[in-house]
């Protein structure tokens, strides 16, 4: 008995194999340097500068600024809009096919919303949002944002709430990358939005749908930072979801859909939950890894290898969800992993729930054969 557990101590999809991408840029840090340089314009402004002097000589010398990265770039587009008057107050913008959708966000207020008309939007570089905005298209299957660009098409580094709805981001499968990245302490809400397509570079970065990255070290942010509803998660070559340590997600009603190592991770101390959502054909239906306390609560995982995996320090609290199909076992849990099982029915799989000799959840009220290590 002891060499057959053993034997599901490593699955073929261990949610550590490619990491979650570098961290993003800290949100904090983005903000203050770009208040920092709208600050010393304006001060020379009120030092008596004459204005339309100062803008057209500010025009012919952005004109002329190089940025290096996509980062830099949307800094400058927002310095440039701030400083020469083109940044709008409209709460409400309307932006149609053809049209470029990074020059919008530049010009953006902090708060409006962007009504993204039907259509597709091809991105060839990150559209990095610094400022808490929402972009709302005409429905997931009518707006398309389709990017080829380095490394993300999406990255949040606004320290406010940056929402997206009604829309599908996709990466061009040519360009590896992940869909959207947001930096830890960033707080988003996505409704109704499709992410898909994500593929990992040759060094194995990359490929999640949502990385929810976080610093090293990061604790709880004691509050949800990332809400998601009727969010589709699919065709993602590392992780549909990927939650670090910094965030606290809250799902609900959404789907996970062949998704090479998992559909959802939760990784070091990520907390949230995952509730009455569907996963399908993914590596993992959900790891939960490190020191994670996620709650999963009356999901449908179908297919895959594992419907969940638990391992290392991590204490989940898992109720009333259904696995069918897993090829390999329903349930496993390694190293000295624990929380609570409660209420789970396996069915169509050969094995239900496996436990390793140190791992130590509470069990109760489980439609599911066991199968434990002694030592």
């Amino acid at each position: 008995m002891d060499r057959y557990v053993a034997s599901y101590e490593t699955t073929a999809a261990s949610p550590q194999a490619s990491g979650p991408s570098e961290p993003a840029p800290d949100p904090e840090t983005a903000a203050a340097g770009l208040q920092q340089a709208l600050a010393t314009a304006n001060d020379q402004l009120s030092a008596g500068c004459d204005k339309q002097a100062f803008v057209d000589g500010l025009k012919d010398g952005l004109a002329g600024v190089r940025a290096e990265s996509d980062v830099a770039l949307a800094v400058l587009a927002r310095i440039t809009a701030n400083l020469t008057g083109a940044t709008g107050n409209r709460r409400s913008v309307p932006v149609g096919e053809g049209e470029d959708l990074l020059a919008a966000v530049a010009t953006a207020a902090p708060g409006a919303t962007l009504n993204l008309a039907a259509g597709e939007y091809r991105l060839s570089h990150s559209l990095v949002l610094l400022d808490g905005i929402t972009l709302s298209g005409a429905g997931r299957d009518e707006t398309r944002l389709v990017s080829s660009a380095t490394d993300v098409s999406v990255l949040v580094i606004s320290p406010d709430l940056v929402g997206l709805e009604q829309l599908t981001v996709s990466r061009d499968h040519a360009a590896p990358g992940s869909v959207l990245i947001a930096s830890a302490t960033t707080s988003v809400s996505l409704d109704a939005v499709t992410l898909e397509g994500a593929r990992t570079s040759s060094d194995k970065r990359g490929g999640a749908g949502l990385d929810l990255a976080s610093a090293s070290g990061t604790t709880s942010p004691g509050r949800t930072t990332v809400q998601l509803t009727d969010v589709v998660l699919r065709d993602n070559a590392w992780a549909g979801l990927a939650v670090g340590g910094g965030h606290r997600v809250s799902v609900l009603t959404s789907r996970f859909a062949d998704n090479g190592q998992c559909g959802a991770c939760f990784i070091g101390a990520a907390e949230g939950s995952i509730e009455r959502s569907r996963f399908t054909g993914n590596g993992v239906g959900v790891a939960v890894v490190g020191a994670s306390t996620a709650v999963l609560g009356d999901n449908r995982i179908a297919g895959g290898d594992v419907g969940i995996q638990v391992g290392d320090q991590a204490t989940p609290t898992i109720t009333g969800n259904r696995v069918s199909g897993s090829k390999r076992a329903a349930l496993i849990y390694t190293d000295t992993a624990g929380g609570v099982l409660k209420g789970t029915t396996c069915s169509g799989v050969d094995v239900g729930i496996v436990l390793s000799a140190k791992a130590l959840p509470s069990l109760s009220g489980n439609d599911c054969t066991l199968a434990r290590a002694s030592t």
